[in-house]
């Protein structure tokens, strides 16, 4: 498995304005992420539901194994982004209410890699469920 060293430069360069942009476009992905999860959900509980017995369908049942943390890691990063935001917000409206710039500077370089990270084991995720459905429907194709 190959391993993603990220180069993040810059950050210290980044002014509140560029870093509550980039928290917004976070969210609004973690947002569709969730929507898309719930929907993966619902389709391997229907592949499930189709297969004659499912107890031979390891793949399947693997990957809802699997979906159930990178849903629980969703829920936790959105929570971190929008936290991050408000912060970042009080900072763009010049409203400096115990926030630091720094320390939010500091924060957004964390958060860029943890999003970035999550992003491809999402990717990952979503490569192994098409794989799997795919398969699914050459099996019904045959039958």
């Amino acid at each position: 498995m190959k391993t993603h060293k990220w180069q993040l430069r810059y950050v210290e360069w980044l002014s509140a304005e560029e870093m509550y942009e980039a928290s917004k476009n976070w969210e609004s992905e973690l947002g569709f992420i969730h929507d898309e999860q719930l929907f993966f959900e619902h389709l391997l509980q229907k592949i499930i539901t189709a297969i004659p017995n499912p107890s031979e369908s390891i793949s399947e049942l693997e990957l809802i194994g699997k979906l159930e943390p990178l849903k629980k890691e969703c829920n936790v990063l959105y929570s971190e982004v929008i936290s991050h935001q408000e912060k970042l917000s009080s900072l763009v409206d010049g409203v400096h209410l115990h926030t630091n710039e720094a320390e939010q500077k500091q924060v957004h370089y964390e958060l860029m890699d943890i999003v970035g990270r999550f992003y491809l084991g999402h990717q990952q995720f979503k490569k192994r469920l098409f794989a799997v459905i795919k398969s699914q429907l050459k099996v019904t194709a045959t039958k």
